[in-house]
């Protein structure tokens, strides 16, 4: 099956490369006097041909890793790979959908699924997680419900649309203010996270961009376009500087996943596909990739996801390497992983000065905190601090890291063609930008510096349990309120009637209830006429 599936997909991918695969639509009327608006739309292209040659990589390495995973096959394993392939179902048929009835209902589907998946352990901190996590997508749904109804009243296009559709998108790509839900997924089995966090959730809003973006007229509004960038990059910088200050391994590849989909999503809104769809699929295999390899180590580990916790020795050299190439690719740097898309981008917006000097120096910033965040992973793994037994061997693996890092932009400067785009100083202030991050992913953990806030996400864990406590004491309203204070009294008063006078004070009791009862609703009657 995944070689006839595989097939078949290289096919596809080679027809889209030759330019004979272009945009085709297949539709399924339900009938009735609303078909035309409650269609099952289905449509392909070259794009919805990456993403499901990228779905189908990444759920291959994540149903081989829970076998793997769960030690062969078991009634673990089995369950979870249902589930976990009901669930990569949905999100190839959400992928194809070409219209916004069909897109809403296996959204919907997605959002119950993932539920399931992350509350797979059934503990008190998965069901929370899960809870979190479904409370979220609540949001992107009820966007979505909104957003069509609007479209079928034909409400036109306006800013309440635009918003909308970017509730939808930042509530499934944990851009801000929905971020803390793709943390609490990491309470999922480790085959779950290395899916949801690299080509299905996190995917799902840069879809809705690729697919939606020229149909809803996405760029009409300038004020939400600038609000949607400020949130995409607010959300590069504190998922950078929460990494460098987070110890929890996972948590930190959650944090770089949170980080890396905001670029996705930036470069998206610029309105350069090709290379939101390339970020968006390097992404996705590096980071499902290095989800199994540390998800291999915490097995190593008993199960720590500490930095102090983590354990190499059980490990051969060769799943190291691995390791390094992931973190180099997920870094930028050249000629390795998203080094293509980001540099690319950047030489765009430099060329061509589409941006602000604080916009572009801000993205600078999050180029920094890319490099900086991969190299406290890398140090969780060769070495995690500068001053103890390991020091050697850290300063070996850096050293080895830095002169590769440098010899790839000696070759890159010698030849002229990025030369004439850029110049020389361009490229110089890049290498600059990678030794700056280098530096300050030595530096260690940024927990004193930023105190709590990088424990809290800078304020959005806070507001989800400013959320929890805000439920609870709904909940104990609506417990006051249904409490039933005459059930109680009439109770009270038959007991002691009964022990006075015994059953017959009872039933006399009960008699006088229900006439007095009777008559009660007889006088509100008459009062009413």
């Amino acid at each position: 099956v995944v070689v006839f599936w595989g097939s078949l997909l290289l096919i596809l991918l080679w027809l889209c490369l030759n330019g004979i695969v272009g945009s085709c639509l297949f539709s399924f009327s339900l009938g009735g006097v609303l078909s035309n608006y409650f269609d099952l739309i289905f449509m392909m292209s070259d794009s919805i041909v990456y993403l499901i040659l990228m779905l189908f990589t990444c759920s291959t390495i994540s149903l081989l890793f829970n076998f793997h995973y769960f030690g062969g096959y078991n009634s673990n394993s089995t369950s979870l790979g249902i589930l976990l392939c009901v669930f990569i179902l949905i999100m190839f048929v959400l992928v194809t959908t070409g219209g916004l009835f069909s897109s809403l209902i296996f959204w919907e589907y997605l959002g119950l699924v993932s539920f399931l998946l992350v509350a797979f352990y059934d503990s008190s901190t998965s069901l929370r997680g899960s809870v979190i996590t479904l409370v979220s997508s609540r949001f992107g749904d009820v966007a979505f419900f909104l957003l069509l109804s609007s479209v079928l009243c034909g409400g036109g296009v306006g800013l309440l649309i635009y918003f909308l559709c970017w509730i939808v998108i930042s509530s499934k790509s944990a851009c801000f203010p929905f971020s803390s839900w793709l943390l609490e997924a990491m309470r999922a089995p480790t085959p779950v996270s290395s899916l949801v966090h690299s080509s299905t959730l996190v995917a799902a809003g840069t879809w809705f961009v690729v697919c939606y973006m020229d149909k809803l007229y996405f760029f009409c509004s300038d004020y939400l376009y600038i609000f949607m960038i400020a949130c995409c990059i607010v959300t590069i910088l504190y998922s950078g500087l929460s990494a460098l200050g987070n110890c929890d391994v996972k948590q930190v590849v959650a944090l770089s996943t949170c980080n890396n989909v905001s670029w996705v999503l930036f470069f998206g809104l610029q309105g350069d596909v090709n290379i939101c769809i390339l970020q968006l699929m390097i992404h996705a295999i590096s980071k499902c990739l290095l989800f199994t390899y540390v998800g291999d180590y915490i097995l190593s580990s008993s199960g720590g996801q500490s930095a102090n916790q983590i354990s190499v020795g059980y490990c051969g050299n060769f799943f190291l390497v691995y390791v390094l190439l992931l973190l180099l690719g997920l870094s930028g740097l050249p000629f390795v992983g998203l080094y293509f898309s980001k540099h690319l981008f950047l030489g765009l917006l430099v060329c061509y000065n589409i941006l602000s000097p604080i916009i572009m120096l801000l993205i600078w910033v999050g180029l920094v905190l890319s490099c900086a965040y991969c190299t406290r992973l890398f140090l969780f793994f060769f070495g995690r601090e500068l001053f103890n037994i390991g020091v050697l061997r850290v300063s070996f693996n850096v050293g080895g890291f830095v002169l590769l890092t440098i010899g790839f932009y000696s070759v890159y400067l010698v030849y002229d063609v990025e030369c004439v785009c850029l110049g020389l100083y361009f490229n110089v202030f890049l290498l600059f930008s990678v030794v700056v991050g280098l530096g300050l992913g030595l530096l260690g953990n940024l927990r004193t510096l930023f105190g709590s806030w990088v424990r809290f996400l800078f304020g959005q864990d806070l507001i989800v349990q400013l959320f929890e406590h805000l439920v609870l004491f709904l909940s104990r309203l609506v417990s006051i309120s249904l409490f039933r204070w005459e059930w109680y009294l009439a109770s009270f008063i038959g007991k002691k009637l009964y022990s006075g006078v015994g059953w017959l004070g009872g039933v006399y009791f009960g008699l006088s209830s229900v006439f007095f009862g009777l008559l009660f609703i007889i006088v509100l009657f008459t009062a009413g006429w």
